[in-house]
């Protein structure tokens, strides 16, 4: 499906008509108040931006749970956090409750996978036997990955959802 970005709107100005769509840059949709772009785009999730950010945070993380619950109510869409890695699980939760249904995690897994490698590394074991063979020089990062992604499923409350 599609997936459009949100910047620039007050989620109680969803609820207006006759606005205009703007395309700011090849990145970002900017919208005035009333937009219907969620139905005139067919989007299948919205990205607002909420305080969430891809990447490590620097500080704490502050997100928008009030306008979150705004956006969700004013558009019934499932609402995508930019990232997840570094949010508290409390706030995860709170976030999955006002209708976040995506949280990106990618950072927090490549952290996981650095870790597990570089102390894979530091404890010497790359200078082991076949240790400096790729499959097993990777095979820590590749477990931490699952471990991460395990957990999240987990906090996310999807495991033993898939059919």
């Amino acid at each position: 499906g599609t997936q459009a970005t949100v910047k620039g709107v007050l989620p109680r100005d969803l609820k207006e008509a006759n606005s205009q769509i703007i395309l700011a840059n090849t990145y970002h949709l900017y919208m005035r108040p009333g937009d219907e772009l969620v139905k005139e785009a067919g989007v299948d999730a919205l990205a607002p931006a909420l305080g969430s950010v891809h990447g490590p945070y620097q500080g704490e993380p502050v997100l928008g749970f009030v306008e979150m619950k705004e956006i969700q109510e004013a558009t019934d869409m499932p609402l995508v956090l930019h990232g997840g890695t570094g949010i508290p699980a409390e706030m995860i939760k709170e976030a999955i409750s006002l209708g976040v249904c995506k949280i990106n995690v990618n950072t927090e897994c490549q952290l996981a996978f650095q870790e597990a490698t570089r102390k894979y590394i530091e404890a010497g074991k790359d200078l082991q036997g076949k240790g400096f063979d790729p499959r097993k020089l990777l095979a820590p990062g590749v477990q931490a990955i699952k471990d991460c992604v395990r957990g999240k499923m987990d906090l996310f409350g999807s495991l033993g959802k898939a059919e």
